[in-house]
């Protein structure tokens, strides 16, 4: 989507870049991604993470696009992507003994589910999630 028709240089490109991931950083994050992006950002923007790292842990481009209801198109070009060197920190993160893989798994298991059975509430689901997981680790939130 085209926000302007003037282009931001690279540079300006990059520190507005560094501006907003300060400004999420932290205990709010979890409350302003929820606030900031609608249900289905949130599950668009997740399920580019769970494709990224299912390529990283080498599943085939047919399993990433159907597991994610993705085209194949989309997961082969996030597949050029990773093997040109992109990713590489959200990869580093996601194998650091911080991240808790498990609960990513699941949490995007019950994500999919939400998204792909419309009886389903994703709006109230993507909170029920939120709320589970702050309650469960005292604030913490997928970390």
């Amino acid at each position: 989507t085209n926000v302007s028709k003037r282009q931001l240089s690279a540079h300006h490109q990059a520190k507005l870049a560094v501006q907003f991931t300060n400004f999420l950083r932290g205990h709010l994050a979890p409350e302003l991604f929820s606030e900031f992006f609608t249900p289905a950002e949130q599950i668009m923007l997740i399920k580019r993470l769970a494709a990224i790292i299912m390529i990283h842990h080498g599943y085939s481009l047919y399993r990433v696009a159907q597991t994610l209801h993705l085209s194949d198109a989309t997961v082969s070009k996030y597949r050029q992507r990773y093997l040109a060197g992109m990713y590489t920190s959200l990869t580093l993160r996601f194998e650091s003994r911080s991240f808790n893989q498990a609960k990513f798994w699941h949490t995007l298991e019950l994500l999919l589910e939400l998204a792909y059975h419309p009886w389903l509430d994703l709006a109230g689901g993507i909170k029920l999630l939120r709320e589970q997981y702050v309650n469960q680790d005292n604030g913490k939130y997928l970390s």
